[in-house]
């Protein structure tokens, strides 16, 4: 049970990083929203989800070649 609870709450925190497919990336595009505009806050959400993705990506090749 305390390993599911851990696999959960770790789920639960990958989803609230702040890129934009993600539930964390909406939350931050519903803020940014009021003080860009919808536009420039879904471009600056989508750009923070890109570099997201491409530091998952580094670190899972980083991973393989150390281990």
């Amino acid at each position: 049970m305390g390993y599911l609870s851990s696999v959960n709450l770790l789920l639960a925190a990958f989803n609230l990083l702040p890129a934009f497919p993600l539930d964390g990336g909406r939350a931050l595009r519903a803020v940014l929203w009021h003080f860009l505009g919808l536009e420039r806050a879904t471009r600056v959400t989508t750009g923070l989800g890109h570099a997201t993705a491409a530091a998952f990506l580094v670190l899972g090749v980083l991973a393989d070649l150390s281990g």
